[in-house]
């Protein structure tokens, strides 16, 4: 898989799991609706969800148009978000459980590890190069 393909996959997966992850989290802040609304309603530490699912957007954002980074800073940058967020998954995995959603935990989760994965590889091919 060539290393453009990777971060314009990589940039679409967060997102759409970004923004689909905002809309949740608001609409379960406000009006206590979604997949997490029962958990989070007027509950202020919404605000780690809420901001994480806007950071995936904003790294989405640099890793699929920023293209005047080098592929090296992107695939670094693609694999740090997806380790921090995959990593974070795994920490308060129960969140998955309390809100019913483990099919989006392992989903999720696994996503993050490969795309982590695939960008390390691209990394390491980049080295490579002369």
């Amino acid at each position: 898989m060539s290393s453009g393909l990777v971060l314009r996959l990589d940039a679409w997966f967060l997102g759409a799991s970004g923004v689909l992850g905002l809309i949740a989290d608001l609409a379960g802040y406000f009006a206590g609706v979604g997949p997490l609304g029962a958990l989070i309603h007027d509950n202020p530490l919404a605000i780690g969800t809420t901001e994480a699912h806007g950071l995936a957007v904003l790294v989405a954002w640099a890793l699929g148009y920023e293209s005047g980074a080098s592929p090296s800073s992107r695939h670094v940058l693609a694999a740090a978000t997806h380790g921090l967020l995959g990593a974070c998954n795994l920490l308060f995995w129960p969140v998955f459980s309390a809100g019913e959603l483990l099919a989006v935990g392992i989903v999720t989760t696994t996503a993050h590890a490969l795309f982590a994965l695939a960008n390390l590889v691209c990394l390491a091919r980049l080295a490579q190069r002369p």
